[in-house]
């Protein structure tokens, strides 16, 4: 086993060595450490295998376990890294405060029997060199911690395999393999049977490994590759300060950019400095120092857009200083520009046009219904003054802020009042405009209007941007006879079913019918339709828009004084 353990140690000394060729800055510690304490674990493996002194013996030992205590520490931390698992510092300090202390124990052979009670060696011409350990209880707590780090670092990978959102897939597979592997070789050098020491292939192993993560670790980072590219290119100007302001230097972008800073020591607190690209950083630092997120300027100079991203240095949770990158953005800016303007006109012409399609539909529609109020000789105005009953029911309703109705609401409601019988233009004339009550037959036909209404108006308020308007258009024209009882038609919803601008619709609909003069009846006093109105309150009306009608009720009547004033026909009225 000699010429295979010195040809192990020779193989981890080379990957060392390749490591800290290709080291990149977001390596973490942990790879690092790994790659150091590796050789001098495989060449205790050598020198103990070449011992020919129990001294020389225990000084390999003492190297094997400085990789067994902390190079499963490194796996586990780096693994936990990886894998995206939160782990707090307190917790990574108690395990290498564990670790330290089980090869501290390990320092005492040879010493102290508190890992090793006794180490002997003894030369035979049958079996050559035989050593006999007698283990101490710091060998078992060293074996207990083994198998407590590998178990974390199997959670940690079960952990990584879950998120693969985040972490590879390929990363947790490598890794996965290789802890199987330098499990079965700790556990085989540890059966009854024997079988030689293979836990140095292990580490090589495991050198293998972490050398194809860390090469494919950078490319997984996207931000700083994108960033790195486009500093070695010199596309970005990068500064940098501490937490006292003092200036800390910036790389030749920034001062091609900013040629002030040329002439800016190193060490110098910008705040002592009259350069006035200083004055410049000392308010961004104040900006990023305030704003929990990384804060973006524009600034002009000799007729360049500079973009400027600046955010706090950290380092192990702890603020150490502020950077900026810097990019110089004068063509996306005027891009931008154009842009906006282009986008702001092309806005302008189209809020134009819709404007004037809105406006076109309105006439039609409205049109519509003034000829189903030419052809109604029954309910002459009933249209104008039944909106303007919603219009004071809304106004009311819009002060009770428990009700929570938005503007647009209020002003679709309205604006979709007069619509309410356009269904009636599908009523037969000698129905429309029979003078006296209807026949059940004539009632019949009557009330298909509300079905009617709601067709019309989805076929033509359909191609509108604004649906939100057409849906309560038509549900104001389908719903307006409904009953919260029931007993309303066409579809006989009861309660909450009937949508609430119907139910708003229903009140001044029938508001208007009792006070105004009909072809088969006269007009009824303020007092007995607000009596009628009142007690019909919960089965004919929404009993929850009570207080919002009494709180309208002096308007309704003022409003209706003076439209029959107008009308120069006040008979009846009290």
């Amino acid at each position: 086993m000699t010429i295979f353990y010195l040809i192990i140690f020779l193989i981890s000394v080379v990957f060392s060595v390749f490591y800290v060729v290709k080291w990149n800055k977001r390596y973490n510690i942990y790879f690092t450490l790994l790659f150091c304490l590796i050789p001098f674990s495989c060449y205790g493996y050598f020198q103990t295998e070449i011992a020919e002194t129990v001294g020389t013996y225990i000084l390999g030992t003492k190297l094997i376990y400085l990789g067994g205590c902390f190079c499963m520490l490194a796996t586990t931390l780096n693994i936990m890294e990886l894998c995206h698992v939160k782990t707090k510092r307190v917790y990574k300090f108690i395990l290498f405060l564990l670790s330290l202390f089980s090869y501290l124990s390990v320092l005492t052979i040879g010493s102290f029997g508190f890992f090793y009670k006794s180490v002997t060696l003894t030369f035979t011409a049958d079996l050559g060199r035989v050593v006999t350990k007698n283990y101490g209880v710091g060998h078992t707590i060293f074996h207990i911690l083994v198998v407590f780090s590998f178990l974390l670092a199997i959670l940690a990978l079960f952990e990584g395999y879950r998120r693969s959102d985040k972490v590879s897939r390929i990363t947790v597979l490598l890794l996965f393999i290789m802890m199987l592997i330098s499990g079965f070789f700790y556990i085989a050098a540890r059966l009854p049977v024997y079988i030689p020491e293979m836990t140095p292939l292990g580490y090589v192993i495991a050198q293998v490994v972490f050398l194809l993560i860390a090469d494919r670790l950078v490319l997984y980072d996207m931000d700083s590759s994108v960033i790195d590219v486009s500093v070695q290119r010199g596309q970005i100007g990068v500064v940098s300060f501490d937490t006292k302001l003092r200036y800390l230097g910036s790389n030749d972008v920034a001062k091609e950019f900013f040629p002030d800073l040329v002439d800016l020591p190193v060490d110098k607190n910008v705040t002592q400095d009259p350069n006035k690209i200083a004055s410049h950083f000392v308010e961004w630092i104040r900006e990023v120092k305030e704003s929990p997120e990384v804060v973006e300027k524009i600034y002009r100079k000799n007729g360049h857009v500079f973009k400027i991203l600046g955010d706090e240095m950290m380092d192990n949770g702890r603020v150490r200083g502020y950077t900026f990158m810097i990019n110089d953005d004068t063509e996306e800016q005027e891009y931008k520009r154009l842009l906006k303007n282009y986008n702001e006109s092309l806005e302008s012409d189209v809020e134009q046009k819709t404007k004037h399609i809105v406006e076109m539909y309105d006439r039609i529609v409205m049109g519509m219904v003034d000829v189903v109020e030419s052809r109604d000789i029954n309910t002459g105005g009933h249209v104008r003054r039944s909106s303007h009953g919603v219009r004071i029911l809304v106004g009311e309703m819009k002060k009770d802020p428990s009700l929570k109705l938005t503007d647009k609401f209020c002003e679709d409601v309205i604006k979709a009042a007069p619509m309410h019988d356009l269904g009636k233009i599908a009523v037969d004339d000698a129905v429309l405009r029979k003078k006296g009550r209807f026949t059940d037959e004539e009632y019949a036909m009557m009330k298909i209007h509300p079905a009617k209404g709601a067709e019309i108006l989805h076929n033509v308020l359909e191609p509108l941007e604004d649906q939100e308007f057409a849906r309560i258009a038509e549900n104001v024209a389908h719903y307006h006879h409904e009953r919260p009882d029931g007993k309303g038609y066409p579809d006989h919803l009861k309660g909450d079913e009937i949508p609430l601008e119907a139910r708003i619709m229903a009140i001044a609909d029938v508001y208007d019918a009792l006070v105004s003069k009909r072809c088969y009846k006269d007009r009824m006093s303020f007092e007995e339709a607000d009596r009628i109105m009142l007690d019909g309150m919960g089965s004919q009306f929404d009993a929850s828009l009570e207080p919002y009608y009494i709180a309208a009720r002096e308007k309704l009547e003022a409003y209706y004084l003076k439209c029959f004033e107008d009308d120069d026909d006040t008979k009846g009225l009290n």
